[in-house]
């Protein structure tokens, strides 16, 4: 989003969303009960980049929709904000949640939280999760390719929370993933094609 003058259309794209609002109606404990607006701010997007054909914006409209769809985006920002327990806790206090996550794969995410610190102004909690893909012998359509993922891993997260509104202040996370991704035999790929995967990914965030 910061080189917005580049030759690649996702930047370009990002550019454009940017700053713009959506709503977000939030459970106390974290959950999300709805998100409003936020499929049609890329497609809004997508009007103003013209120089992109009409298959290029249908092909990237797909995979953004799975990667930060209404559906995709509520898994991924569950992950920050679905950190509550259901009764009180003290310090050294742990439980567990469970979160779905469907950003182009579906992926439960158990984590076990503890209760570090705790002070007059903001608590400190961790979380140690297990990541693993839902049904590994599903098939989804990726860019018109049936394909199904087999991926486990891991994420630690450091999560500081104002003691007064609740609010996440900061959140830092580490995720580990590998396995493979396989694509069913067809037309683009005859016979198909397993390919191994692994990533890691970090990811701060904090409040203005």
């Amino acid at each position: 989003s910061e080189n917005p003058d580049s030759q690649g259309f996702l930047s370009k794209l990002l550019a454009e969303i940017k700053g713009k609002p959506f709503y977000i109606t939030m459970y106390k404990t974290g959950k999300i009960r709805e998100i409003k607006n936020f499929d049609s701010i890329f497609f809004n997007a997508f009007k103003k980049i013209p120089e992109m054909s009409e298959a290029q914006k249908q092909q990237l409209k797909e995979q953004l929709t799975k990667n930060f769809g209404d559906k995709a985006f509520k898994g991924n920002f569950e992950t920050v904000t679905a950190i509550f327990p259901e009764k009180p806790v003290s310090i050294g206090s742990n439980w567990t949640i469970n979160t779905q996550m469907e950003a182009g794969m579906g992926a439960m995410v158990s984590t076990e939280y503890i209760l570090k610190e705790m002070n007059d102004s903001y608590c400190i909690i961790t979380g140690n999760g297990v990541i693993k893909t839902d049904d590994k012998d599903a098939y989804i359509q990726i860019s018109g390719m049936p394909t199904r993922y087999n991926l486990l891993g891991t994420t630690l997260l450091t999560i500081k929370i104002d003691r007064k509104s609740g609010w996440v202040m900061t959140s830092d996370s580490k995720q580990n993933m590998e396995g493979n991704v396989e694509i069913k035999d067809n037309p683009i790929i005859p016979g198909g094609m397993t390919l191994p995967i692994k990533f890691e990914s970090q990811l701060s965030i904090g409040s203005k």
